[in-house]
């Protein structure tokens, strides 16, 4: 392919030559001209901004249909040599795919200047040669200096994750892949065109990997030569991406289900014998039988699909497949409304009148929030630690510290205003149970103690909360992208066994997350990366 002359095509449509690389809506451009001209080959000339190199790209659509043929020339006449052939009708892949080979010849400017679109309309100033991310606050995002140093750029509305992951295997490309989506962040590590070590805020290695092409929203950037030591992807994209095309049509018969996190999950039958279950799902997708079993048993008839989760905890690559299962195999039925009716409190139904209930817990809680004050949470804090010594219950404990970005990338951080720390709260308090307390720690800082839960289990509670936190905004005036948060997640007796040691590991996960990407850190791994260092 490489080094092979341009073939005598007649006739060819030339279009005006740019003066450096072309935009995706150019790509999109010169396609319609060749779907409207089919049978002829459009050319699409450019020059690098240092005019010493120049690039010939052509796309041709048969008369007889099938995918458009794309090459890519350096060089322009006779001598030009061939250095990209592709078929595809995905412009955004083709995009990629044409810029990142321009990009290894060291005259290639990635500033755009001028394109088909500024040609055609005299529209405002053109678009990056890259692929342009949209509306990216760089409060969320790698900071605009770190940006720069990234070759590829886009938005997977533009570019589906499977086309992204195939065109970095395709260009050999080596370096990390960044994404900054509603689902958490997520990095993955390539060498050659290999990934080697995967991380989203739910797992790593070859689930992140699987998980990451469930993500429809949310921009990507890739930096080049930036690599890991560690090695946790251990099968082949193409096998990994089998596996994610079907994990992906699961997903999407959920969405149509109308399935959310909120979703009540009831039984059809409450009589069902093991024999009768193991037999209605054996129809189904294969899946570990022993798996599905616990799933169904946590379902009582009154939870919400994230509290089932809460009890048995799983990553979206295993819970995912069994709700299709108990589905299809019409098991299970959804529902958005509670099916418990109202009914009294257990003190009103004595007939005590819960108004000297709330006047103490309005003297425990600051007026302003309505949350708990930090000694307040300390003594609940206590108290828990006391029946862990006395009965053996575990107990989890969730620091958080929401923060919004300065008016510049180097002024600091600032504490939410007191609307929005009342949405923070009345958004937490959505998905913590009656049992668990909610208050402030410390100064700006923010508290979540959950009885009786393991560390799986407050794990699944914080990545909640921070997906609660981060989807939407908080005011009217405070959108998602001005929204720092970092969450520390620590347990007795999984992480330690003294009360200080807990709120002192909380911390630091916390502390962590302020310095990584993903908003939610677990004290078990910091610890675990200690270890390893």
């Amino acid at each position: 392919m490489f080094g092979s002359k341009r073939p005598s095509t007649a006739p060819s449509l030339r279009l005006p030559k740019l003066s450096t690389s072309p935009g995706l809506e150019d790509f999109h451009y010169a396609l319609s001209q060749a779907q409207k001209n089919r049978g002829r080959t459009i050319e699409m000339p450019w020059i690098s901004a240092d005019r010493s190199s120049t690039y010939v790209l052509t796309v041709r659509c048969d008369s007889a249909g099938g995918e458009p043929a794309w090459l890519l020339y350096r060089g322009d006449g006779p001598g030009s040599v061939m250095a990209f052939s592709y078929a595809s009708s995905d412009v955004t892949l083709v995009h990629s795919l044409v810029i990142n080979e321009c990009i290894t010849n060291p005259t290639h400017d990635q500033t755009q200047t001028a394109t088909y679109m500024s040609i055609r309309t005299s529209a405002s100033p053109a678009t990056s040669g890259t692929l342009t991310s949209v509306g990216v606050d760089s409060g969320t995002f790698p900071a605009l200096a770190a940006r720069s140093k990234a070759t590829l750029e886009g938005d997977l509305k533009n570019m589906q994750v499977p086309n992204l992951l195939q065109s970095i295997a395709i260009s050999k490309m080596t370096g990390k892949l960044y994404v900054h989506s509603p689902n958490g962040d997520a990095q993955i590590f390539f060498e050659d065109g290999s990934p080697l070590h995967a991380i989203t805020r739910e797992t790593t290695g070859d689930l992140a990997l699987i998980e990451l092409l469930l993500w429809e929203e949310g921009e990507f950037l890739f930096f080049p030569e930036e690599r890991s030591t560690d090695r946790s992807v251990n099968k082949r994209l193409d096998a990994l991406l089998m596996e994610g095309i079907t994990l992906v049509d699961q997903n999407q018969f959920l969405t149509k289900a109308h399935l959310t996190q909120d979703s009540y999950i009831l039984r059809k039958s409450q009589s069902l014998t093991e024999v009768e279950f193991e037999r209605l799902v054996s129809q189904g997708a294969p899946i570990d039988i022993a798996v599905q079993k616990q799933f169904y048993q946590a379902i009582d008839n009154k939870s919400t699909l994230f509290e089932v989760l809460r009890r048995r905890p799983m990553n979206k690559t295993e819970w995912i497949p069994v709700m299709f299962n108990l589905l299809t195999c019409d098991l299970i039925s959804l529902t958005d409304r509670s099916p418990i009716a109202a009914k009294p409190a257990p003190l009103e139904a004595m007939g005590i009148d819960r108004s000297a209930i709330q006047g103490v817990l309005k003297n425990l809680s600051r007026s302003e929030t309505g949350l708990f004050t930090y000694p307040t949470f300390l003594y609940f804090l206590e108290q828990e630690y006391f029946r862990y010594e006395a009965f053996g219950y575990p107990f989890s404990v969730i620091i958080f510290e929401p923060r919004r970005h300065g008016h510049s990338p180097d002024s600091p951080s600032e504490p939410l205003s007191i609307t929005a720390v009342r949405e923070l709260a009345r958004r937490v308090s959505s998905i913590k149970r009656n049992i668990d307390v909610l208050g402030h720690y410390e100064t700006f800082d923010y508290g979540l103690l959950l009885p009786n839960t393991s560390l799986a289990a407050a794990a699944v509670c914080a990545n909640r909360l921070a997906e609660l936190v981060l989807r939407t905004p908080l005011t009217v005036d405070l959108n998602v992208g001005s929204i720092a948060l970092a969450v520390g997640v620590a347990s007795i007796p999984e992480d330690c066994h003294d009360l200080g040691m807990l709120l002192a590991a909380a911390i630091e996960a916390k502390n962590r997350a302020k310095k990584g990407t993903s908003p939610v850190v677990l004290f078990r791994d910091v610890a675990h990366s200690h270890s390893v260092a």
